[in-house]
């Protein structure tokens, strides 16, 4: 198999050696048949390195005694060294999405890989390489030269083919030829976000109740409370609901005590991506580092925030709360804020494109229907009317008022005939006039996986299309589902 040069021709090759790589895996080989079998078919047919740049059994002297270095792969722009172990000896690696680890944490119950990371270490002081990989073969250990204090994470794991595959796109970045292992390592082992791992559970109970859509019967005083847990327990977000709304939030000295007990339980950690997570913390009044980074995007332009959070944490209320009280009258003014609530969705085989043009035009009629009354959408098509009336229309424009009239009223038409088109040249037209663009895209968690990609998907188009700020409200599992798509993968440039 030929070298590939890119990162697709790398996937490909993964894909294409993925059942020979595991056959071998699962043997017990020696350390020269995992290195011929395995090792070389990684990093020369998949990875792409040339034996030009591939250096074997290289003489190494350590502190305290001497030896081989197993490989050395050196291009103009990466270079590491590998330390190889025969395929029989089974790394033990925790289990979970979570990569990073310390050498000096949990990874001390594998006394195999704390021997061989030691070693790669001592060989990369040595030689002065930044970075060590160990390797069984499929599975592999990206070591940091320099081990730091007890509590740095300071070893990335790939446990096995599925691992590589998911996480391709760093693999690529840290041991392709075009690569930079160095770089790559240190922005995967030392962004500060706190981290959770993917929920254990997306099913409700619901989900396994028998005869679960059979009647229920009432506790007798059901009648009397019922109105109220509808009033303070459902949503609040509806019609009628603002008063609720503005109150929902609780601030007094009691609260703050029990918050301190209950926030070990509930407390919302960020999840695991390698961009700034900061978690949304509010108070009557403002919603600190969010409200800023908001204000921010508002004035310069495309940005898309996730708002991730598990089934009722308040994503909803909290994206109501914000616009309605939160931000203040001048900034509400300043700001076109549509909301796409997915829960509209007549049915999961309609056209998801459409469906948020149909709805960013129903909520720009309803909430600033001036802007297509005929005044303003002549100001809107400006220059497709100016076109027109310098060309073929000019005699009428000079002689035939009204006839020219009526020739701008069916440009005009035709023009709002083109919803999608038509959407961006209303939000094109109101941002010229001062106003920022938000969009918010919410409860997309609800319908089927391959709508809710449709869904991610043209979040991050339209914010580039309609130089807008667009809010993603996402559920746990959701991004956890989704997370190899394009824009959410953490090896993703946003």
């Amino acid at each position: 198999m030929s070298a590939p040069w890119d990162a697709d021709h790398a996937l490909n090759g993964l894909h294409g050696n993925a059942k020979e790589l595991e056959a071998w895996q699962g043997e017990r080989l020696t350390e020269a048949d995992t290195r011929a079998k395995i090792i070389d078919i990684l990093f020369k047919d998949v990875l792409g390195w040339t034996e030009g740049a591939i250096r074997r059994e290289e003489r190494c002297f350590g502190e305290d005694k001497g030896g081989y270095i197993d490989y050395t792969f050196a291009s103009d722009a990466n270079r590491f060294i590998v330390e190889a172990k025969k395929a029989g000896e089974y790394f033990e690696m925790p289990s979970g999405i979570q990569l990073r680890a310390r050498s000096a944490g949990v990874l001390t119950r594998s006394p195999s890989l704390i021997r061989a990371i030691s070693q790669v270490r001592e060989y990369c002081l040595a030689t002065n390489v930044p970075v060590g990989v160990v390797s069984n073969g499929l599975q592999l250990a990206v070591v940091r030269a320099r081990a730091g204090s007890q509590h740095d994470y300071d070893v990335l794991l790939f446990d096995g083919i599925r691992a590589l595959d998911a996480h391709f796109v760093l693999f690529w970045n840290l041991l392709s030829p075009l690569g930079c292992c160095e770089a790559e390592l240190r922005k995967a082992l030392d962004h500060e976000s706190p981290v959770r791992l993917p929920p254990q559970f997306s099913r409700r109970i619901l989900d396994d109740l028998p005869r679960r859509d059979e009647a229920i019967s009432r506790n007798p005083i059901d009648a009397q409370l019922r109105p109220h847990i509808q009033r303070y327990f459902s949503d609040m977000t509806g019609a009628g609901k603002d008063a609720v709304l503005r109150e929902c939030f609780c601030d007094t000295p009691r609260q703050r005590q029990y918050e301190k007990q209950l926030r070990v339980f509930i407390e919302e950690s960020a999840v695991q991506v390698d961009k700034p997570v900061i978690p949304v913390v509010t108070t009557r009044r403002s919603a600190g580092t969010f409200e800023r980074n908001h204000r921010a995007a508002v004035a310069a332009g495309p940005t898309v925030f996730l708002l991730v959070g598990g089934v009722g944490v308040g994503k909803t209320t909290f994206i109501h709360r914000f616009y309605r009280f939160i931000l203040d009258e001048a900034a509400r003014e300043k700001t076109v804020w549509l909301y796409v609530d997915f829960t509209r969705v007549a049915s999961q085989t309609q056209d998801a494109a459409q469906f948020v043009v149909g709805e960013l035009l129903r909520e720009l009629r309803q909430k600033y229907p001036s802007v297509e009354r005929f005044d303003s959408l002549q100001l809107v098509y400006e220059s497709e009317i100016a076109r027109m009336r310098e060309g073929p229309w000019h005699p009428l424009y000079k002689d035939h008022r009204a006839e020219y009239e009526r020739k701008v009223s069916q440009l005009l038409e035709e023009q709002m005939r083109e919803e999608e088109a038509h959407v961006g040249a209303l939000l094109r037209h109101l941002a010229k006039k001062g106003c920022g663009v938000c969009l918010v895209f919410d409860n997309a968690d609800q319908l089927s996986t391959d709508f809710q990609k449709q869904v991610i998907l043209l979040a991050f188009q339209k914010a580039k299309v309609y130089e807008s700020v667009v809010m993603l409200a996402l559920r746990d599992e959701t991004y956890w589902r989704q997370r190899t798509l394009g824009p959410l993968d953490p090896d993703y440039a946003l």
